[in-house]
């Protein structure tokens, strides 16, 4: 079966239950399971700010705007301001540990696990990644026809899923 990370974009609403759900079953640990080496190991310094990004990123397991996750950090971290926030998730991914792209005009932000697209229902919000070699074959097209290199990763495509899909089918 293939494999595709799927939740809502939504942080609170919840797909089958899980924080973060993939089509073989409950997501296994990431590999964030310890942030500190993560960031050491890219020359960063383990920092409370980045540690509790990149924990508040682990546990709601989606992407978030820099103003949504500065809420999350907060919450623990009153003193961590809205700048360090941005500053920090600007760092770390300039340094490959966080991926971002914008919707309705806002960065999102997430963990930069394996490189993968993004496909994003926009009746019901569902994000889903899709690992980034399953559309090599139509990035192949795209340049054999028209010349044109996609990106390798980090497509972010919009369009409706096979819920909302059904859904219309069935009120129609």
């Amino acid at each position: 079966m293939e494999h595709l990370d799927v939740w809502s974009a939504d942080p609170g609403r919840r797909r089958l239950g899980h924080p973060r759900y993939d089509a073989c079953g409950p997501a296994k640990p990431g590999p964030y399971a310890d942030a500190g080496e993560i960031l050491t190991g890219i020359g960063l310094r383990r920092t409370l700010p980045r540690l509790r990004i990149l924990a508040v990123l682990c546990e709601t397991a989606t992407h978030l705007s820099v103003s949504h996750l500065h809420r999350l950090v907060a919450d623990a971290h009153p003193k961590v301001d809205l700048s360090t926030v941005y500053r920090n998730v600007t760092m770390m991914r300039e340094h490959g540990v966080l991926h971002s792209f914008t919707h309705a005009g806002e960065a999102m932000f997430g963990l930069a696990t394996t490189p993968h697209h993004h496909l994003f229902c926009e009746r019901c919000g569902l994000l889903v990644e899709v690992p980034a070699d399953r559309l090599g074959t139509a990035a192949e097209l795209i340049k054999s026809s028209c010349g044109f290199e996609v990106e390798p990763s980090g497509q972010f495509l919009r369009g409706r899923c096979g819920g909302c899909r059904q859904a219309s089918r069935n009120a129609g």
